[in-house]
C-alpha cells in the first residue's frame, strides 16, 4: 500500500522519548536508506525537512504528560501524515511556484490520508511494545 509505512510513527515516538536531535538523526538515516532503495531526488531534502519538523513537534509533545496517552499519540501521528505531505510538497514551490505547489498538494491528499491512517494504526500497534523495549534497553 502506498504511503503506509511505520517510519513516521517511529520518528514520533523516538523523538518524544529521546528528544529532537535523535529524532532528526533517525529521519536523516531513514530517508537516505529508503531513498537508496527507491531512488534519490530533490524530494529527499523535503522528506528530511518534513520528518525533522515532525521530530521537533514530537520532542515538544514529549515534555508534556499528554504524550503518555495512546489515543493522543495516535491522533497526533495521524496529523503528522498530513504534515509530512505538506512539507514534501514544498519541493514544487521551487520548480513551479504557488499554483503548482497547491495543485500538487491537493492531488496528493489521497496519499496523505493513507499515510495518516497508516500512522494511526501503526501507533496503536507499536506504542506499547516499543515502550517496553525502551524500558528494557534503559535497564541494561
Amino acid at each position: 500500500m502506498p504511503n503506509i509505512k511505520p517510519v513516521t510513527s517511529v520518528i514520533v515516538l523516538i523523538s518524544c522519548w529521546y528528544g529532537c536531535r535523535f529524532g532528526v538523526m533517525l529521519a536523516i538515516v531513514s530517508t537516505f536508506i529508503s531513498n537508496m532503495l527507491l531512488g534519490m531526488g530533490p524530494w529527499t531534502f523535503f522528506q528530511i525537512l518534513a520528518w525533522a519538523v515532525i521530530a521537533l513537534l514530537s520532542a515538544l509533545i514529549g515534555k508534556c504528560s499528554i504524550s503518555k496517552s495512546l489515543i493522543f499519540m495516535s491522533c497526533f501521528s495521524f496529523f503528522c501524515g498530513y504534515l509530512f505531505g505538506f512539507f514534501v510538497s514544498f519541493e514544487k514551490l521551487l520548480y513551479g511556484g504557488v499554483e503548482v505547489f497547491l495543485a500538487y498538494y491537493v492531488s496528493g491528499l489521497y496519499f496523505d490520508t493513507l499515510h495518516a491512517m497508516g500512522n494511526f494504526a501503526f501507533m496503536l500497534v507499536i506504542y506499547h511494545p516499543l515502550k517496553k523495549l525502551i524500558k528494557i534497553e534503559h535497564k541494561t
